[in-house]
């Protein structure tokens, strides 16, 4: 994965309360609009970058369900923002909008305002929902998109972080393509600018660092009323592909005997690997995950100190029955690949 951020105070504010984070290689991208003033709000949504970015990191077993991860990462941080508050005596919060991108699947959780984008085909979708009085109206049926816009309490936010001890978060799942490109930001820019200015910039900009200094100027251009912080994303990829199987021998069991199947299947077998369990880890096997009455026709090449349930769904289940590789330097290759490993935030 590609990202790139860009975060910028604007024309008419002294102070920056927005912060955000990009983590390429842990596929972990985030923005946060902070709220509460100068000394609060910047105070609020760096408490949340990083305490988000810490839970999400650590959060691999043994919550390795990702949108359980994304939902105990924004739990701690509407906490840890309301302790702060209390202690300081004010009422800082902020918003939150995180991606979380794991192989083809995109795990985007919501509180506040902030949005997340996904230009696909020359298409802008807007894959989260406001969190504001106008977004509820609009909902209801009671006011128009267009309307929304210049409405008096367009900014006052239903959901943020730090403002109740019990927060909601939205949590929802998208299946990536390779040409897809993503985009988080804080309302900075989407105040500024329509979803056709935004989409036509998206569209336009082959290098993701020109698309987000593009982005934040032409919000600063319209007058720039707010912080504007962008994040942009591409170059997703699919799973990797396990090997195909090449043999059945179910139709050898039903027309030969079966000491002539398990003399034929010795001879495939020893040319043949998979991934199976020993145990609660992963091992490397010569033969096929198949046996002959009581007679299994496999034997362990090499363990390894991969654990099962580190790997997650599908692949954890897939290794249970038995994954086919075509070599034993295939099935390391899979396992570097499926293997999870720890985050570490880095600075914003």
């Amino acid at each position: 994965m590609n990202a790139a951020g860009k975060t910028d105070v604007g024309r008419l504010r002294t102070n920056n309360e927005d912060a955000y984070a990009v983590h390429r290689r842990e596929g972990l991208l985030m923005v946060a609009d902070g709220m509460g003033g100068h000394e609060a709000g910047e105070v609020a949504s760096q408490q949340a970058v990083e305490l988000i970015c810490r839970v999400v990191s650590n959060g691999g077993a043994p919550e390795s369900n990702p949108r359980a991860r994304l939902r105990k990462a924004l739990g701690a941080a509407n906490d840890e923002i309301l302790r702060a508050a209390q202690q300081r005596g004010n009422n800082m919060g902020t918003t939150a909008t995180v991606a979380l991108i794991l192989e083809d699947r995109l795990h985007v959780a919501q509180v506040g305002d902030s949005r997340a984008y996904l230009l696909r085909d020359g298409e802008l979708t807007q894959l989260t929902e406001d969190h504001s009085v106008v977004q509820e109206l609009v909902t209801a049926g009671l006011l128009s998109r267009e309307g929304a816009e210049v409405h008096p309490h367009r900014n006052v936010l239903t959901r943020a972080l730090g403002q109740t001890d019990d927060i909601e978060v939205d949590v929802a799942t998208h299946v990536l393509q390779p040409e897809d490109l993503l985009l988080l930001c804080t309302d900075g820019l989407t105040t500024m600018l329509s979803d056709e200015e935004i989409r036509s910039t998206l569209a336009t900009n082959t290098s993701l660092d020109e698309t987000a200094d593009a982005l934040v100027k032409q919000a600063n251009d319209r007058g720039g009323n707010d912080n504007i912080t962008v994040v942009v994303a591409n170059g997703f990829v699919s799973p990797p592909k396990p090997a195909r199987r090449r043999f059945s021998f179910l139709p050898l069991l039903s027309l030969l005997g079966l000491s002539l199947v398990a003399s034929a299947a010795y001879l495939v077998a020893a040319n043949t690997f998979f991934l199976g369990p020993q145990g609660e880890r992963v091992a490397l096997y010569r033969g096929l995950p198949l046996a002959v009455g009581k007679h299994r026709l496999a034997s362990v090449v090499a363990t390894t100190p991969v654990r099962l349930d580190a790997l997650g769904v599908p692949y954890g289940d897939r290794i249970r029955r038995g994954l086919l590789v075509e070599s034993p330097a295939a099935g390391q290759a899979l396992l570097n690949q499926l293997a999870m490993r720890p985050l570490a935030p880095e600075q914003t």
